[in-house]
């Protein structure tokens, strides 16, 4: 009987021995992690714009007409990480009222001089010509006269 416990003992101390000597890996882990991160991407803008035409002549048929169309004359490049349209507000010299649209189409500045720029896709730089229209004031002169325009980003 002596023979009999004394196998048993060895049976056992060699099944422990096993088991401390196996990897770890028949102990349960989690199925699910869950991990919270939050981050805060601040807008920017780039833009720069090109003034084409630097002076234009006033004729007696611009005068009863009240205005001119200078086409083309601007080119301005947008790059922004907004994802809605941009809004540049616009500044004429000598007091005139200056409009401005996308060349052939696009968005004027009829209402408070506020041009909209849409940037198609963030990060991407986008080019846009612009038409410029000068409402002249009564006391405008026949003649040659210089454009200065101001583009000035509104809060985005």
């Amino acid at each position: 009987m002596k023979a009999l416990i004394r196998i048993s003992s060895r049976a056992t101390g060699l099944l422990l021995l096993l088991g401390l000597c196996l990897p770890a890996t028949a102990v349960a882990a989690p199925s699910q992690t869950r991990l919270r991160v939050s981050a805060t991407v601040t807008p920017w803008l780039q833009f720069s714009a090109q003034q084409h035409v630097q002076s234009f002549r006033v004729d007696s048929e611009d005068l009863e007409r009240g205005f001119i169309d200078l086409p083309r004359a601007m080119t301005i490049r947008v790059q922004s990480n907004i994802r809605h349209p941009i809004a540049f507000r616009v500044l004429g010299t000598r007091g005139w009222r200056i409009k401005i649209r996308e060349s052939g189409r696009g968005s004027s500045t009829e209402k408070g001089n506020l041009l909209l720029i849409d940037v198609a896709l963030a990060g991407h730089a986008t080019s846009t010509s612009l038409d410029i229209r000068i409402l002249l004031p009564e006391d405008t002169q026949v003649g040659r006269h210089q454009l200065l325009t101001t583009l000035i980003p509104e809060a985005y």
